[in-house]
């Protein structure tokens, strides 16, 4: 299980918080390159059904999103 945190901000930020944002992106990076990422459907849910019952479209500083199921796929190498 992935799990992201962020760091406050103003003078007492992390002195890390830029190396860790950008290893975070490289590791995203790479992994995406490698793998593709496919929801996890409730049985017979579509991708609208999936929308409406994961992400919360409440007025607030940022789209808020219920847990996600997904699975990584190894991409072919064509």
């Amino acid at each position: 299980m992935l799990i992201l945190t962020f760091t406050p901000v103003g003078y007492r930020v992390c002195i890390g918080r830029e190396f860790a944002e950008t290893e975070a992106v490289r590791f995203l990076a790479m992994h995406l390159r490698e793998y593709r990422v496919e929801l996890i459907l409730s049985g017979g849910e579509t991708r609208a059904q999936w929308s409406l019952r994961v992400l919360d479209r409440r007025l607030a500083l940022t789209l808020t999103v219920q847990d996600v199921l997904v699975t990584f796929v190894r991409r072919g190498r064509d």
